[in-house]
């Protein structure tokens, strides 16, 4: 509008297009901070029928309940992501950038499970009662693709699987371990485990109380302690832990059944604060909990 004002301002004509202008203003028309404005999306697909998601960038991401999308280009969102109650959102390829955190909403499921999709999450991510969260593929030693600027928490969570991944902050889980519907449906059952394998995480690591099928923490360097205490799992699977790297203190105790190495590629935990706990020897894999020096920090 502004060019429009300066040819016609001489032919008389000010005050008819200031009347104009006005109200091409009030409508919207004429704001050209309207039209660069990204849009907003709303997830339309279903169970029976995902919608794909192209590359794109959004100022606003609405997944409604029950909604099902599948992220197919890079796609960036300018704000906090939620995922409304036993709707469901996979990161296929391209990856995915939220400049906000991401809320996991009850019975509802994220899944990044390649690490040829990066997927970037500057805040925090939640979630919440049988939600369940899936974020890379476990690549032993591998070098990390994804990022979660801000800390882990889950409370009554169905499942937390994070690989390869870099955590800003602290990870909690508390609680939780009942199968996701959506999960089951998609992949079938028997997802709904805890894992934290290959990741860099920036704060304390804590699992209490989880009872789901399965639950390890495996080749991860921890900064702050790790408290890994009264797990018990309702299908009676392992508990591991083992080759982590822990910058603290290290509290293993009440776990049904008592955590082992496992199966996984590797050796004892480091450690450099006391280990305790009735099940100390499992924090570090060795058979009295002792540990050796730790790598630089």
């Amino acid at each position: 509008m502004r060019s429009v004002f300066k040819v016609l301002s001489g032919k008389g004509l000010t005050a008819s297009l200031l009347v104009v202008g006005l109200a091409l203003v009030s409508t919207g028309w004429a704001s050209s901070a309207d039209a660069a404005r990204p849009p907003h999306f709303t997830c339309s697909g279903t169970l029976s029928s995902p919608e794909a998601v192209t590359a794109h960038t959004y100022s606003t991401f609405t997944m409604p309940p029950g909604s099902l999308c599948e992220i197919v280009g890079a796609v960036a969102v300018l704000s906090p992501l939620t995922l409304g109650n036993g709707s469901g959102l996979l990161v296929a390829k391209g990856g995915l950038t939220v400049e906000g955190g991401v809320t996991v909403g009850a019975k509802a499921a994220f899944a990044g499970l390649s690490e040829k999709a990066k997927v970037t999450i500057l805040g925090a991510v939640t979630v919440n009662s049988d939600g369940a969260f899936y974020l890379g593929t476990e690549v032993p030693y591998g070098p990390v693709f994804a990022t979660i600027q801000g800390p882990v928490s889950g409370r009554d969570a169905s499942a937390i699987v994070i690989q390869n991944t870099f955590i800003a902050r602290s990870v909690t889980v508390s609680g939780g371990g009942a199968a996701n519907k959506l999960v089951d449906a998609l992949a079938g059952p028997g997802s709904n485990y805890t894992d934290f394998e290959d990741d860099q995480v920036r704060g304390p690591l804590s699992e209490v109380g989880y009872g789901g099928i399965w639950a390890g923490v495996i080749r991860t360097v921890i900064s702050g302690p790790l408290q890994f205490a009264y797990n018990h799992e309702q299908k009676i699977d392992e508990y591991d832990i083992g080759s982590d790297v822990i910058y603290g203190s290290a509290y293993c105790a009440g776990n049904d059944p008592k955590p082992n190495v496992g199966h996984s590629s590797g050796s004892p935990s480091l450690v450099s604060g006391p280990t305790f706990g009735d099940q100390k020897a499992t924090c570090t894999g060795t058979k009295n909990g002792e540990t050796g020096p730790l790598p630089p920090h």
